[in-house]
């Protein structure tokens, strides 16, 4: 789902960098970003919630819960300060969304690999 979310970003910024050089662009490719978005939102969601609710004892999923939250929070501020610069050309702000998603995938993905699983049935 992470790969997915900064593909997503790549197919922005590619539309983008055609806009900037003036050429046109189909709506299409904004569809399919969307699509890509879509897709990839549902699978680190579910994927996650899940995952940190299995992976919690039962005194402890509100907590995992509210930590959850709490790191949509942290995305939303880092958006929120990365649009205040405004001198960096839009096509820039996307390929810097497609790093640090692709960055944090990596990230998580080698994180995983080390992880041993715990079930919590209740």
């Amino acid at each position: 789902g992470m790969f997915l979310t900064s593909l997503s970003f790549v197919i922005v910024a590619r539309a983008q960098q055609h806009l900037d050089a003036g050429e046109r662009v189909h709506v299409g490719w904004q569809l399919l970003a969307f699509l890509v978005l879509t897709t990839a939102e549902v699978m680190v969601s579910v994927t996650g919630l899940e995952f940190a609710y299995t992976q919690a004892p039962r005194r402890m999923k509100s907590l995992i819960m509210g930590f959850w939250m709490l790191a949509v929070s942290f995305g939303n501020i880092l958006v929120a300060l990365l649009a205040r610069f405004q001198d960096l050309p839009r096509v820039q702000f996307f390929w810097t969304f497609a790093g640090l998603m692709l960055g944090a995938a990596v990230l998580f993905g080698i994180r995983a690999a080390f992880y041993r699983s715990q079930t919590y049935t209740q």
